[in-house]
């Protein structure tokens, strides 16, 4: 592996090396280890992540909660969410794929075969009974291909059932599910693969969700990007704490402990092993990146590089689940001509797809050399503030819900300073936890004289 094509030319460039993997999945693994709450999905969340925190990150100052797992099985044999509640057969499966050996397992088969059986039982608790018994390991092919012929099958009922066929060893039945859910709702954004499929944000999580399940047992190349959207996009009413413990059990122990690489930049070969979440970070100029060579690289490494420079120079914003547009104005109407005397409003709007993550993002615009920011205190303290100030870039913070609708524009002001023409940079969205970004576009502006 050799080379490392970044435009940065007057800029120093950070480079970090990690094992991918381990990375991300101690990340989510310490977060499911703090879920809190009395939900079935959340005591055996807290478990497990500790036990495999524990178990794989040689973590021995979290301890694994004692709780009465067993408390949570009712008397027909299912799982409910609660210990006062019913049971539900698609909680009831998804805990059988996990592992059911803290549930009576022959309670479970019982459970689920009565669903099966009882007319009264809607298709997806069928799909689901059916995804139960074979992650419990009852011999049920010939019924899941059976309902996978019948009609106007819905997309849930699909993954349920294309799960049921992998853990009953069908990989070519379950491809040809998967790879037709691929192509009738799957969307790319960003680094991130999801299920567009559903009436909210939270049915687009939930499909997502049991996708990289079916995406992590037939190892396909979509994986990774199903699991890093679902640990970064919050949900309403739902929590798929099993759903990111079924994939983490099935990817922590096959994933490489350590790596190791050869970095040769000039003189000399610098040998670099990477125990658990250990990092390399060096820092090179422009001239040096560009004679540096990888080499004997083992493990699944990944490099991040930290340097200045403008990002759409190096990243594509097309396609993304944000957007940002910029406008200038002078009296309430829009132009990029000024002139000396006059005051310069700047407006940049915001907006986001359904499935956009929530939570904090950085706005980030730079004005033209000719203009000067002007302090103000009319900032939607709710929604979004003015961050910092530094020469030209001006940062702003913005929390986005889908629970709360307030201005999707932020408005400031310049003065004009000197005459000329000017480019004005790319105004930037990136949000805090993840890679979802967008541009502006630059802009070219004219600043006369009175």
């Amino acid at each position: 592996m050799s080379g490392l094509e970044i435009s940065s030319e007057n800029s120093l460039v950070e480079l970090s090396f990690y094992n991918k993997n381990l990375s991300r999945y101690n990340r989510v693994l310490n977060s499911l280890s703090y879920s809190w709450g009395q939900r079935v999905d959340q005591a055996l969340a807290r478990k497990l992540a500790a036990e495999h925190l524990k178990k794989y990150f040689g973590r021995e100052d979290i301890d694994s909660e004692d709780v009465k797992l067993a408390d949570y099985q009712t008397g027909d044999g299912g799982i409910a969410l609660l210990t006062y509640d019913s049971s539900n057969s698609e909680l009831s499966a998804k805990i059988s794929s996990l592992g059911s050996d803290y549930f009576n397992r022959s309670d479970l088969e019982g459970y689920f075969i009565s669903v099966v059986e009882n007319k009264k039982s809607a298709n997806e608790e069928i799909a689901a009974s059916y995804f139960g018994l074979a992650s419990l390991g009852r011999p049920v092919l010939l019924d899941v291909r059976m309902f996978l012929k019948e009609e106007n099958i819905s997309l849930k009922e699909k993954l349920y059932l294309g799960m049921a066929l992998v853990e009953l060893g069908d990989y070519s039945g379950a491809q040809t599910v998967y790879d037709g859910i691929l192509k009738d709702y799957g969307k790319t954004a960003a680094e991130f693969k999801y299920i567009d499929q559903g009436k909210d944000s939270d049915d687009i999580v939930e499909m997502t969700s049991l996708c990289s399940l079916m995406a992590m047992k037939l190892n396909t190349p979509e994986r990774d990007a199903f699991f890093d959207y679902i640990t970064n996009k919050s949900t309403d009413d739902i929590l798929i704490n099993l759903e990111k413990l079924i994939y983490l059990q099935n990817t922590v122990p096959e994933a490489e402990k350590t790596g190791s690489l050869s970095i040769s930049a000039g003189e000399g070969v610098e040998k670099v092993k990477l125990t658990g979440t250990e990092r390399k970070t060096m820092t090179v100029t422009y001239d040096t990146l560009k004679k540096m060579k990888l080499s004997n690289v083992n493990g699944e490494i990944e490099c991040a590089a930290k340097f200045i420079g403008p990002l759409s120079a190096v990243l594509d914003g097309s396609g993304s689940l944000i957007g940002i547009s910029r406008v200038y104005k002078v009296k309430g109407v829009e132009t990029t001509s000024f002139k000396h005397s006059d005051v310069v409003g700047v407006e940049l709007k915001v907006n986001f797809d359904a499935a956009a993550p929530e939570g904090y993002y950085q706005i980030t615009d730079v004005l033209p050399s000719g203009l000067r920011f002007v302090p103000s205190g009319n900032w939607d303290w709710e929604q979004w503030y003015w961050g910092a100030t530094n020469g030209q870039k001006i940062t702003f913070g913005y929390h986005y819900s889908r629970n709360y609708k307030g201005s999707d524009t932020i408005r400031y002001y310049a003065r004009v300073v000197s005459p000329g023409t000017y480019t004005a940079d790319d105004a930037v969205v990136k949000h805090a936890k993840s890679q979802v970004y967008s541009f502006s576009g630059r802009k070219s502006v004219d600043i006369g004289v009175d």
